[in-house]
This record gives C-alpha cells, structure tokens and sequence, in this order.
C-alpha cells in the first residue's frame, strides 16, 4: 500500500538538493529538452545515421549520473531514453500499445543483462533501430489513411509552399472534404498543422545551426522572415531571436 513516508521524504529532499547544488558548483548542465526533440524527430522520419551522428557527436552538456556505479547509471540513462522515446512515439499515435510496450520491455531486459557500457550502447542503438523499423510498419489504424497521407506529404514538402489543393490532388481526394476530415481527427486544420510542423523543424535549426533568421525562414517554407516571426510568437511565445538566445548557449550572432 502507497503512503508517504516522512524519513525517505527526507532523503529524498537532501539528495535532490545536493545534485542541483553539485550541477549548479561545476556548471554541468542536463541535456536540453530539445535535444531529446530533436532526436525523435530524427526518429519518426527514419534517419537512423543521423541519430548515429547525434549520440555519437561530444555533447555540450553533461549526462545525469543515476546511479554510483557508472555501468549501473549507463543502464539507466540508456532506459530513460528508451522510455521516453517510446513515450513520444506512442502519444503520437506511431505505434500500437502493444509493439511499443513489447519492444520496450524486451530491450530492457537485454540491456539489463550487458556486461559493459559498450553492450548498453549496443542495446539502445537496437532498440532504437526496430523502433524506426516499427514505425515504418504500423498502419496507424487510430488515424484516417487520408490524415497520414496528408501529414506525410506536409513532412515531404514543409519547405515549400503548400496549397491545400495541390496536396488534395496528390493523395486523390477533394480539398473540401480532406479538410473537412483533418480536422475532425487533428482538431486543427491542415494550415495549422503545417506551421506547427514548419516552427518545429525552425527550432531545431534555431538550437543546432547558426544559419541566419532568413535562411531558416526560407528553409521552412515561410514566406518572409517576419511571417516566420509572427507565426513562431503565437506558438511559442517569443520570437526566433529569443528562442535562440535561450536555448542555444553558444550562438554568437543573428
């Protein structure tokens, strides 16, 4: 039976505090929520030597230790990534409950039984890799084929410009009526789920290049770099200059 236990919260409270204190003296910082981001996108678009590239580049910021023996903390941070990869793809509606669960349950087991931080690594880049391959697979029966068509083709051509006809005529149905599905099944219209899309791989670009505010905007299929501004304001509350200077520490000039 549950119940709050005054002693561990104690414990707790003392070592929670000392981590922070520990990370804040030698100025050690999480990995970024937008680097997980960042990665599931790379994830759920299939670029799997991409995600190569991200694990394997120096970070500048320092995994968290969750665990005093270091093959014991490896493991762990190695579930966490498991775990909250799987998170991502399930409340995005890429996977079953089941393959997700299945997939996630079995890897842990394997990487449980890893003798080395080389066999861990070796047991997230698999379960990373039948993740993607899952993915691919999964017909998405919760989504109306004609919301995936749609979503894939806004992936394809998020850069360029979009007209609901053309994209309409692609797939072989009308404007009105996928329009009228869209929303019924993303409770937002099709306009919108492509800004959303465009603002998401502009914050991307924002945190890890240093390309000028234009080219993002160009490369994100905006039409101007202040429409690109207007539109990133309403979804994110600050402007791209803003967004940059928080979350990318190392930029030096717009």
């Amino acid at each position: 039976m549950f119940s709050l236990n005054p002693d561990q919260l104690k414990i707790s409270r003392q070592r929670f505090e000392e981590s922070i204190f520990f990370r804040r003296e030698y100025q050690q910082l999480h990995n970024p929520l937008s680097w997980t981001d960042y990665l599931f996108d790379l994830v759920q678009t299939g670029q799997f030597d991409q995600v190569l590239d991200q694990l394997n580049q120096p970070w500048d910021w320092t995994p968290g230790q969750l665990a005093e023996d270091e093959l014991r903390s490896h493991k762990n941070l190695a579930i966490c990534l498991i775990t909250e990869l799987t998170s991502k793809s399930l409340s995005h509606h890429l996977l079953t409950s089941d393959i997700g669960f299945s997939l996630t349950d079995s890897s842990i087991q394997l990487l449980e039984k890893a003798q080395s931080q080389l066999a861990v690594s070796d047991c997230l880049i698999a379960f990373i890799y039948l993740l993607m391959e899952e993915i691919q697979d999964q017909p998405r029966q919760s989504q109306h084929h004609l919301v995936i068509l749609t979503k894939k083709y806004i992936h394809k051509h998020f850069n360029s410009k979009i007209r609901i006809a053309d994209l309409a005529k692609d797939i072989q149905t009308s404007a009105s009526y996928l329009s009228t599905i869209f929303k019924q099944e993303e409770k937002m219209t099709i306009q919108a789920y492509i800004q959303q899309e465009r603002i998401q791989r502009a914050k991307q670009m924002l945190v890890h290049s240093d390309l000028s505010l234009t080219s993002i905007s160009q490369l994100t299929g905006f039409t101007s770099q202040s429409h690109f501004g207007k539109v990133m304001k309403a979804l994110e509350g600050m402007t791209p200059r803003q967004y940059r200077l928080k979350y990318n520490k190392h930029y030096s000039h717009i």
